[in-house]
């Protein structure tokens, strides 16, 4: 990041059990999202992609580079538009319904 903070993500894969102990959290207000997660490597790089099962227009490639890495996009892959910023392709905006993301304009 420009200011020199560090992101840092962890994720963890729960088991039945938790998950329906956490739904008693879930924002009613947002819709579940489903998508699937593929990963790959490509020149040496280490990609996730998350295709939105019920997002048909919405497919996020995502690569993490160390400061001044050159990202090599796949051929393989049309890149539309770069989202890192965009507040509106995080996952708890993309779970909002179709007709208030299209009122709600999120972006910062």
């Amino acid at each position: 990041m420009e200011n020199g903070e560090k992101i840092i993500v962890s994720e963890k894969e729960i088991d039945y059990g938790i998950y329906n102990n956490l739904l008693d959290f879930k924002d009613n207000s947002r819709r579940v999202i489903r998508k699937k997660r593929f990963y790959f490597t490509y020149n040496g790089q280490y990609f996730s992609l998350d295709v939105f099962e019920n997002e048909n227009e919405i497919g996020i490639l995502e690569i993490n580079i160390v400061e001044g890495e050159k990202v090599n996009i796949p051929s393989f892959i049309s890149v539309i538009e770069n989202v890192t910023d965009n507040k509106n392709f995080l996952n708890k905006n993309i779970a909002m319904e179709n007709e208030i993301r299209k009122k709600v304009k999120i972006n910062d």
